[in-house]
């Protein structure tokens, strides 16, 4: 018996017991128009709005999902503080509790239209988008009273980040060549940080590594900028079915993507592992590590890396040894690489529910991963 295929004896029997043991792995998705999602760190899940029901939907370090809340209109942006996790709901701003799930929170504010995004300082506050009336809301959490901070913008609001180290909010924008705005928390007077290249931005992030992260409804995707806004943007994701409200996970260095019109959520390594990392020993001519989501519907990112030129072949296989797709198979120079696999075979054509194999191999060697669809 050939190497590989005891690896998929093993994955099959492995994945009896897994069927016994976690059904829950193969539970429906709950997802539907997902526009924002925030990382709990106290819970270790994602949070994640949904526009099309008004649900927030859990999930879980093993990708069961599950209901945090439900029916609250149409929630757009989220934002965890003080224990709570607030949510713009059109005309209003929610809190919901997050070991309670209880809702501490349910604040009109007259004379708003499309609240949307949401992000917090470290003094007690946190701060609304309203798209349509192009205004900011400051509201303080305890007293649960607000104020107009900035209103009469030239262009409508939408993803919007907090700075300490600069004590400033900035926000991105709708429309063509859309400026980025800074606002200062002293006086909430409005700049201009730059204008970008894009059209119709939507989500907004900043890693640890002073880094900036945009989509874009135009492009369907996710750009990257350096710390001083001074270099294009880089493609750093794409998805046809629209990046929405990204956000960043400091614990993981995770970047997370909802994708409205796929109902899921993309997870992206901000900054990749070193190929020196997880050696044991011997130096090797290439790593591939798991995939982001895991488990993933309907696309996932799958990463490697290589650390001397060399022919590669990147390859998913169902559990019986079948080869369902061939992602990579070419002479590739050292670096790191992301392929995205959208979850369909060669003849492109969906595949259903289950375990499938990645496998990565050279002249040499071979390294194979397991992950999960669920549909």
């Amino acid at each position: 018996m050939t190497k590989i295929f005891a690896v998929f004896l093993i994955v099959v029997l492995t994945n009896l017991f897994a069927a016994f043991l976690l059904p829950e792995l193969f539970a429906q998705n709950l997802l539907r128009n997902p526009e924002s999602v925030v990382y709990d760190s106290v819970y270790n899940r994602y949070l994640v709005s949904n526009w099309a029901n008004g649900n927030i939907i859990q999930i879980d370090s093993n990708g069961v999902q599950d209901y945090f809340v439900e029916g609250h209109g149409s929630i757009n942006g989220v934002a965890i503080a003080d224990g709570i996790v607030f949510a713009g709901c059109s005309t209003k701003v929610k809190g919901f509790e997050l070991s309670s799930r209880d809702t501490l929170m349910d604040l009109a504010i007259p004379g708003a239209i499309n609240i949307n995004d949401v992000t917090s300082d470290n003094a007690g506050y946190i701060y609304l988008t309203d798209f349509d009336a192009r205004k900011i809301y400051k509201v303080h959490i305890q007293s649960q009273s607000y104020s107009t901070f900035v209103s009469g913008l030239s262009r409508s609001p939408n993803g919007i980040i907090y700075e300490e180290e600069n004590n400033r909010l900035l926000v991105c924008t709708f429309g063509t060549n859309s400026p980025i705005l800074c606002i200062s928390l002293d006086d909430s007077t409005v700049s201009i940080v730059t204008y970008t290249n894009l059209t119709d931005c939507d989500g907004f992030a900043k890693d640890d590594y002073g880094n900036y992260y945009i989509s874009s409804w135009a492009t369907r995707s996710v750009h990257k900028y350096d710390s001083n806004f001074t270099n294009p943007p880089e493609l750093f994701y794409h998805n046809s079915s629209a990046p929405v409200d990204i956000s960043y996970n400091s614990v993981d260095e995770i970047l997370a993507v909802p994708i409205m019109f796929a109902n899921s959520i993309v997870l992206l390594p901000v900054n990749p592992v070193s190929v020196n990392d997880n050696m044991d020993g011997a130096l090797q001519k290439f790593q591939l590590y798991q995939n982001y989501p895991n488990p993933f519907n309907p696309a996932t990112q799958i990463q490697y890396s290589l650390i001397e030129p060399s022919k590669v072949k990147l390859t998913i296989y169902d559990t019986l040894g079948r080869e369902i797709k061939t992602l990579v198979d070419k002479y590739s120079l050292s670096g790191t690489f992301n392929i995205l696999w959208d979850g369909k075979d060669d003849s492109n054509k969906n595949i259903g529910t289950g375990v499938y194999l990645y496998q990565l191999t050279n002249s040499t060697s071979s390294i194979t991963k397991k992950m999960i669809l669920l549909k």
